[in-house]
């Protein structure tokens, strides 16, 4: 779970969804999973990984995926961008 601090909740993250948003902004980006892996000094099954849903990123490797994905955080993890409503909340 992630706190959102603007509105001060705590967010529960669809693995799915996340793997979807980051696999479109790779494609976006014309890139192949192994580009995204050699790029982000990960395996290839890692990216797998994400992409399926199967994980999350690391927070390690969050700010260094949006930047070579030219998304914020918020789009990559909330699709806030587009307003999407996949994310769950809970009152603190």
């Amino acid at each position: 779970m992630i706190l959102d601090r603007t509105k001060a909740h705590r967010v529960e993250l669809d693995c799915k969804v996340v793997g979807r948003c980051i696999a479109a902004a790779r494609r976006w980006r014309k890139w192949t999973q192994k580009d995204l892996a050699e790029a982000m000094g990960v395996s290839w099954h890692t990216v797998v990984g994400w992409e399926s849903g199967v994980r999350l990123p690391q927070t390690r490797y969050l700010g260094t995926l949006a930047n070579l994905l030219r998304r914020s955080l918020d789009h990559l993890l909330l699709q806030r961008k587009r307003g999407a409503k996949h994310w769950k909340t809970e009152t603190s």
